[in-house]
């Protein structure tokens, strides 16, 4: 629940992860694993400053942070710059032509799938793909009324292959997509800046990896928005890694999603509608490991997300839950002592049950998580200092 300190955790475990001993015939030192964090609420943003300023001492090469074109994060950490500071965009062309009609007709209708839209929309793209060699990416960007032309042939005349009634749906859909995602929050580009490339280079130079997705980072960019960069990223680092794997070069990463909930739903628990990032995600949790992809979930509510990208976890480390979660952990975790089990609705902050194969004891321990080297400070409040000010101003 909100205040366990399961963020806490999470960054201290970055933290241990950026700098583990090593002691090899040829060489010894310190090594990191890449990771990539999906940041919900700038819990990791202070990583990030902390390396640019200098004061983490961390075996990782760089640590990048990615934010909305809008964002005002370049304005208040002047210290963050680019090539570290990326504005966040994605290719289209990593989905196949059905993939992307789902995206387009799922985005327009908030959450429902029409079949007869999505299968109209993708013998479209299909073609244009195949006949006039264009990219989807550029199909979206540039060639927007083509496509309407070419959807409008494909519903008139001889050559009548959709309903007129579901292109004219299609086209409305084409329309909403291309206003609010392409052309409002500019995330679609043929020149990405989450590209293969970028994998191979925080693979080979060990970095991390911040997708900003606050208020700061991403202001009013839309859930289904998020949906598609976290579908994009998860498909991008499936394929990259499965690459690796069959052209025998060893590589890790870790992928940590803050608020996994929201991109890959138990939709009988938790219908926020269908998700594109869901089925990338539950793809890495199921087969991901033996390529050196790791996938690490965090949530307030681990009965709102997919069961079976939950029952593929290793290892749970359990903060303090509400009593509509216990169940559900039980069961998730295999069961627990009873002693521990009647107390993970009142663990204190910071305190955490670890089960799984990380812990090598054998069964549940209770733990107390050690602080963070590097202080979290985002989202932190001071009422007191704040209902003074009016006060103090008078002298």
């Amino acid at each position: 629940v909100t205040g366990s300190g399961k963020s806490f955790t999470a960054g201290y475990l970055i933290e241990l992860l950026s700098k583990v001993p090593y002691v090899g015939r040829e060489w010894r030192g310190k090594v990191a694993l890449p990771a990539i964090v999906i940041d919900a609420n700038e819990d990791y943003l202070d990583y990030a400053l902390s390396f640019h300023r200098k004061e983490w001492d961390t075996a990782y090469r760089n640590v990048y942070v990615f934010i909305s074109y809008r964002s005002p994060i370049p304005m208040k950490y002047p210290e963050l710059k680019p090539p570290s500071l990326k504005t966040i965009s994605i290719d289209l062309d990593a989905f196949t032509p059905r993939e992307v009609a789902e995206l387009v007709i799922v985005y327009y209708s908030g959450g429902t799938l029409n079949e007869l839209q999505a299968a109209g929309l993708e013998l479209v793209l299909k073609e244009l793909k195949e006949e006039e060699e264009l990219r989807f990416s550029e199909v979206f960007t540039s060639y927007t009324d083509y496509l309407i032309e070419k959807l409008r042939k494909r519903s008139t005349g001889q050559e009548a292959l959709i309903h007129a009634q579901t292109a004219r749906a299609i086209e409305r859909a084409i329309h909403k997509f291309s206003e609010e995602i392409v052309e409002s929050q500019r995330v679609v580009s043929s020149e990405p800046t989450i590209s293969p490339e970028f994998i191979d280079e925080i693979t080979s130079n060990p970095s991390l990896v911040i997708i900003d997705f606050s208020a700061d980072g991403c202001p009013m960019m839309p859930l289904g928005v998020k949906q598609l960069i976290v579908a994009y990223l998860a498909k991008l680092l499936y394929n990259k890694f499965t690459e690796y794997k069959m052209s025998g070069d060893e590589r890790y990463l870790m992928f940590m999603i803050e608020e996994a909930q929201n991109y890959c739903p138990n939709l009988s628990t938790y219908p926020i509608g269908y998700s594109l990032a869901r089925e990338y995600i539950s793809l890495i949790a199921t087969q991901g490991r033996k390529f050196g992809l790791i996938l690490g979930i965090i949530t307030q509510r681990p009965s709102f997300v997919d069961p079976i990208v939950l029952s593929m976890m290793g290892t749970s480390i359990i903060h303090r839950v509400s009593p509509e979660d216990v169940s559900f952990i039980k069961r998730a975790t295999g069961g627990l002592p009873k002693v521990l089990e009647s107390r993970l609705t009142t663990l204190r902050t910071g305190t955490a049950v670890i089960s799984g194969q990380m812990n090598h004891l054998g069964f549940p321990v209770l733990v107390e998580v050690k602080g963070r080297k590097i202080p979290h400070t985002m989202g932190k409040t001071e009422v007191m200092k704040g209902l003074s000010k009016p006060y103090s101003s008078l002298g």
